[in-house]
């Protein structure tokens, strides 16, 4: 039971965490379509593309979180064959 309420407690801080970078993301971007500059406005972007890294990590691991809670029974069922 220890395990689930860790799983619980790690896909909690993962989902906030990519919401509060998926707001990043969209501010980041939304300033960069409002740069004059050309060269600033493409420095801005990729600065908010590079913050997709992070948002995908975050997804990946509230994905294994689920996955544990689950409790992984395909891995179980696969490992007995």
């Amino acid at each position: 039971m220890a395990n689930k309420d860790v799983a619980l407690g790690i896909l909690q801080a993962a989902i906030a965490i990519g919401g509060l970078l998926l707001v990043f993301i969209g501010f980041v971007l939304g300033r960069a379509d409002r740069e004059p500059l050309k060269g600033i406005r493409v420095t801005i972007r990729k600065i908010g593309i590079a913050g997709l890294i992070p948002f995908v990590a975050s997804l990946f691991c509230a994905w294994q979180s689920l996955w544990v809670i689950q409790g992984a029974r395909e891995s179980a069922t696969a490992a007995q064959r």
